[in-house]
């Protein structure tokens, strides 16, 4: 019997064992597949139960959690400002400020009525009161009853402020306080070029007598002949003022002025106790003896230490006038500079005078003090620039003619 060929061992071995990993592999893949199918089923389960939960949930509880009339970013803007400072409409008090860059002498406020019945001012502040630039005065109107009873009587309105600076300058504006706010502001803005200060009328058999020094008076008199008579009286003569002398009610003085045909000194003391002359010749013309600092004057014989200790006078004999002067100790000429400037915004012509209150000036009260001893230098400048030197001791004299000095 003819025997069949066998195949050899090992490619029956090879044949065995790709037919196991064909198995294997075939059984992996379905487990994956059963798997992957699982896990399909359960996310899509998941998610389809998540989709219906939001379609069972309402809307509006998942709106975002931003206020929609409230930006994000708020640009920042200023505040509204108002400067009342209390004071109460129709209260008791009116505040004035003064932000006209002067001092104010004079305050008045009227309306049409007030006027008509007075048109000479009525000045508000209080005797010799000042109202400084950037200050405030607060008017008690109790103390003045006319203008109270103004205010708290009649229609709507408007009243008028005028004040008066340390120049005679007039700041003019109205005021509604019915509706405007009791804290009035005068600026430069305010200021009244048409408003000119009038004199009273100067003619013959009334004399005028104005101050225009800077100064309050406190005594005016006139020396006649042989005679002499003091014209104020109780009666102070107060910076920018004037008066009127009626020379019927003083018969003497009438008479020398009508018949002697001299002239007549008039000699004015102010607050610091300075002394100002003028001298007048009666005419037809000038009926007015109009006081300013041309006036101020020095018997330089006199001990004028002993007047007032506390005042520098300096008067301009030089025959030039004098624009700017300076106090300049040796400390000053040490580093070289020409010290301090006293005279400030002021020209001292020839043949005026200044006066200086050393308690004013921190340099210059230094040298009030009797102990202290010391040569200073005086620098002038006039309006050439022409520079001239002179020395000055403050314990020799408290009064400087610049002409002694050979200037």
């Amino acid at each position: 019997m003819k025997k069949g060929r066998r195949l050899p061992y090992f490619l029956t071995l090879l044949v065995l064992i790709a037919f196991t990993l064909s198995c294997a592999t075939t059984v992996a893949s379905t487990e994956e597949e059963v798997l992957a199918g699982q896990i399909n089923s359960t996310e899509n389960t998941e998610i389809l139960t998540a989709v219906e939960g939001e379609l069972e949930t309402p809307l509006e509880e998942f709106v975002p959690s931003v206020d929609v009339d409230k930006p994000l970013i708020t640009a920042y803007k200023d505040r509204r400002f108002v400067t009342l400072n209390g004071v109460e409409r129709f209260g008791q008090f009116i505040v004035v400020y003064n932000d006209t860059d002067t001092i104010l002498t004079q305050i008045d406020i009227f309306d049409e009525a007030m006027y008509g019945e007075n048109g000479e001012i009525v000045n508000l502040l209080e005797e010799n009161g000042e109202v400084y630039y950037r200050e405030q005065i607060w008017i008690d109107l109790e103390k003045h009853p006319k203008l109270k009873q103004a205010l708290s009587s009649g229609p709507e309105r408007l009243f008028v402020i005028n004040a008066l600076n340390d120049d005679g300058e007039m700041y003019f504006r109205t005021w509604n306080p019915f509706l405007d706010f009791w804290e009035i502001t005068l600026t430069p803005y305010n200021r009244n070029y048409l408003y000119y200060r009038e004199m009273p009328a100067a003619n013959r058999g009334k004399l005028l007598i104005a101050n225009e020094t800077g100064y309050d008076f406190i005594s005016v008199e006139v020396s006649f002949g042989e005679q002499k008579m003091e014209l104020l009286s109780e009666l102070d003569l107060i910076d920018r003022g004037a008066v009127v002398v009626n020379l019927d009610k003083l018969p003497a003085l009438e008479e020398f002025i009508e018949n002697s045909g001299q002239e007549l000194i008039f000699k004015a003391i102010d607050s610091d106790g300075d002394l100002y002359q003028f001298i007048w010749l009666p005419d037809d013309y000038e009926w007015a003896i109009l006081f300013n600092q041309d006036h101020l004057y020095f018997n330089l014989e006199a001990d004028l230490n002993a007047l007032n200790d506390y005042v520098l006078r300096i008067q301009n004999n030089s025959g030039l006038d004098i624009w700017y002067l300076y106090i300049v100790d040796k400390y000053m000429e040490e580093y070289g500079t020409e010290g301090m400037e006293i005279l400030g915004y002021r020209i001292l012509f020839n043949g005026s005078a200044v006066k200086f209150n050393l308690d004013d000036h921190n340099f210059l009260s230094y040298f009030r003090l009797d102990e202290i001893d010391e040569d200073l230098t005086i620098l002038v400048y006039d309006d050439d620039d022409g520079r001239y030197v002179l020395n000055w001791n403050p314990l020799d004299k408290r009064f400087i003619n610049l002409i002694e000095y050979g200037y």
